[in-house]
């Protein structure tokens, strides 16, 4: 809990942050927190983890997909972080990640089923490490203590919110009191001069006539 408590501006405290900046009451901000650490690009990556493990019975199975998965451009969870980048001081090693990998290890030793699973996220760490250089991330291996500890995977993502609870607070607590309004300014950088088309003359995909590929908002 303590290696999971919040840190810097991760996307959940700043969804905090923003709503308390709006005065709304302490609940509400943390229903922002909460939601936005639902995502499987945040919090959410703990339960993408272990079905990613699950899906494998053996090592070698393991890595042949990971590489298939990544040269189709798939993003798979556990890995990589906004802040512990490849170019920054440690070269990318989420220093958490290394605790907590110890663990997982002490815990698959009394067990062959954890052993196998173990087998399996050590495969697929490495094959990604291999073709995308990226490390594990603090939800990786914390997925495994979890599912080794035998906690349900519906309960991940509320013991993140636990360990970030008093975190949260203190940013909402500092926000209110700034009573600024967090407001980012945008400008449309998307396709201009598009034809107008009738909403009952549109098929689906008409209906989504903006290039789906092309940025469209820059925050500021």
């Amino acid at each position: 809990m303590i290696l999971y408590a919040e840190h810097d501006l991760n996307a959940s405290t700043f969804a905090a942050r923003v709503t308390a900046s709006t005065q709304a009451d302490f609940y509400s901000s943390v229903c922002s927190a909460l939601s936005t650490l639902r995502g499987p690009l945040h919090g959410g990556a703990l339960a993408g983890t272990i079905e990613l493990i699950d899906s494998f019975s053996a090592p070698r199975d393991a890595a042949h997909y990971v590489r298939s998965a990544l040269a189709r451009g798939q993003i798979l969870s556990g890995f990589g972080h906004r802040v512990y980048r490849k170019d920054s001081e440690g070269g990318g090693d989420d220093p958490r990640s290394t605790m907590i990998k110890a663990w997982a290890s002490e815990l698959a030793q009394t067990d062959k089923k954890r052993q196998r699973k173990m087998a399996i996220a050590e495969a697929i760490e490495d094959a990604i490490l291999e073709e995308k250089g990226l490390r594990p991330n603090v939800d990786y291996y914390t997925a495994l203590v979890f599912d080794f500890l035998g906690i349900p995977q519906n309960i991940f993502v509320a013991l993140f919110a636990l360990a970030r609870l008093a975190g949260w607070s203190a940013h909402i607590i500092e926000q209110g009191e700034e009573k600024k309004l967090i407001r980012p300014i945008s400008n449309y950088v998307g396709p201009v001069d598009l034809p107008y088309i009738p909403l009952d003359s549109r098929n689906d995909d008409e209906l989504w006539h903006f290039p789906r590929d092309v940025p469209r908002t820059m925050l500021h």
